[in-house]
């Protein structure tokens, strides 16, 4: 892994690899954060974009990519926001949780 400081240069491949939920390959470009992420309020199920205010991915569409988080934030019902994003066609392509909890990925396997 790069260190902190270190960044990846556009079009530079990782793999990545731990517990699968759901045995699939997934694969996109990468939106990274170091934050959790509170889908129920912070994600626009409408829209797509990230709207909680002061997180690094505020404004950014999750639609399609690899989404990389330390943690879902909140309750079980973001699960909820994550199937109207599957819905609307702007759900996440593949989600890697580094603290995963079943509540986060279990609408994006089905």
């Amino acid at each position: 892994m790069k260190g902190e400081d270190e960044r990846m240069q556009e079009g530079e491949r990782i793999r990545l690899t731990g517990r699968s939920i759901y045995p699939r390959i997934g694969q996109g470009q990468a939106l990274v954060t170091k934050m959790g992420i509170s889908f129920f309020g912070g994600v626009d199920p409408e829209s797509g974009l990230v709207l909680e205010r002061g997180h690094e991915l505020q404004r950014q569409s999750l639609a399609g990519v690899v989404l990389v988080f330390s943690a879902g934030k909140g309750s079980t019902v973001g699960s909820y926001t994550l199937y109207r994003l599957k819905k609307a066609g702007l759900a996440p392509g593949a989600m890697v949780v580094v603290d995963g909890d079943s509540g986060s990925v279990e609408v994006q396997v089905r």
